[in-house]
């Protein structure tokens, strides 16, 4: 079933400070939030929707589609609270994206392998009450359509004992070539309501199952044509 959200909201809360509570004013995030936010609001069509299913503290897991190398500030311009990102570890060794990526509080993530150590780090966040990005899909999808995801998130939610906040993007793999021809992308983000994975009892594919789970979660979020193999949601998770 579809989750039900109401209309689009205000990107900006009402004073200016208060954009990422429990972050220091004068420090790179709060800098970066308040960049994409200005960029959001001027050279974007832009909808977000769901955001007060968003708990103000506490630990979360965020897990999305992902079609833009975009899609992490978007959601870190639009969560209200501090996200820690998965990022591929490339992405630190490029000039000047490299400095932004560590900036923004990234941490590291080898790509094709079970990189236990970032699946260490991301439990450990998620254990401090840190909110925690992650896409469990591994790269961007060049067409748009969700792909088969990986385990990994599903395992941090299930150790860490954390809710998890599904988020749906839908129109970012527009934004650069809309920008290069002079016009604004409409970008959606909807965040849907937190939900916990059921400890499953032992068995082979367990974990595949509850990753099914969860990014079903997301596609209900997106148009059907972005679902992929994520139509419909079989098994029963817990609010």
């Amino acid at each position: 079933m579809a989750e039900r959200v109401g209309k689009p909201q205000a990107l900006y809360p009402k004073r200016f400070w208060q954009v990422v509570p429990g972050v220091r004013f004068f420090s790179f995030y709060t800098f970066a939030v308040v960049v994409i936010r200005f960029l959001l609001k001027t050279i974007v069509r832009f909808e977000l929707r769901g955001i007060e299913n968003v708990p103000v503290a506490g630990p979360i897991m965020i897990v999305s589609n992902h079609i833009n190398i975009a899609d992490p500030p978007i959601i870190g311009g639009t969560l209200g609270r501090k996200v820690l990102f998965m990022a591929k570890e490339e992405l630190f060794t490029v000039p000047v994206m490299g400095w932004i990526v560590a900036n923004f509080d990234a941490f590291p993530v080898k790509r094709g392998a079970a990189d236990r150590q970032a699946l260490r780090n991301a439990e450990l966040a998620a254990s401090l009450g840190i909110a925690v990005g992650m896409f469990p899909e591994g790269t961007r999808s060049r067409d748009g359509v969700m792909k088969r995801a990986f385990p990994g998130a599903a395992m941090v939610a299930l150790r860490a004992n954390c809710p998890i906040v599904p988020v749906g993007i839908d129109g970012s793999e527009h934004l650069f070539s809309s920008l290069r021809r002079g016009r604004r992308a409409t970008v959606k983000v909807t965040y849907g309501q937190p939900f916990r994975l059921e400890t499953p009892s032992e068995g082979a594919g367990r974990l595949d199952r509850l990753t099914d789970t969860m990014m079903r979660r997301v596609a209900d979020l997106l148009p059907e044509w972005r679902r992929g193999p994520y139509q419909s949601d079989p098994l029963s998770v817990a609010e």
